[in-house]
């Protein structure tokens, strides 16, 4: 059963009823469909819904379901308003927004194109990452270049 959650509340979808056996066992006709009970059929659907999940690929939007074998599927999870960004997507925004000034590109529009998300996003990932300290803080509309030339700097050196 997939079961869509709106906000008018639950819809049911699509309802896929299969005979374990396939085309070997019986067919299943509306008599016998009639003597399963929806309350039933909900209280198993709850059931699994209660499972603990652990995201395995964030970004395909990948899963794992407690006592359930196999890796799942689903929307992409996305960060939302209000959740925190974890410190691999900073430390990945960095190094696109470092790559970007070195190249002589506009950086957050290399952080929208190369993750992807929209400008504004891109923006409030970069103002993020310079409140953790990741980028050095700099004049609005003017890219930071302390880090590009420290890495110049080494690069040269090497």
């Amino acid at each position: 059963m997939l079961v869509l959650v709106a906000d008018d509340g639950p819809q049911v979808s699509q309802l896929v009823m299969e005979h374990p056996m396939l085309a070997v066992g019986a067919p299943l006709t509306q008599r016998t469909l009639r003597k399963i009970a929806v309350e039933h059929l909900v209280r198993l659907g709850v059931a699994q819904l209660r499972r603990p999940a652990t995201i395995v690929d964030a970004e395909r939007g990948w899963y794992t379901v407690e006592g359930i074998d196999g890796i799942w599927g689903g929307r992409v999870v996305r960060e939302g308003r209000g959740s925190r960004t974890s410190d691999d997507r900073l430390a990945q925004v960095t190094e696109i927004y470092m790559r970007a000034v070195a190249d002589g590109r506009p950086p957050v529009q290399a952080v929208s194109t190369e993750l992807p998300c929209s400008r504004s996003h891109a923006g409030r990932l970069v103002a993020q990452a310079r409140a953790v300290g990741r980028l050095s803080l700099t004049s609005p509309g003017r890219a930071s270049t302390a880090e590009v030339q420290e890495l110049a700097r080494v690069h040269d050196l090497a």
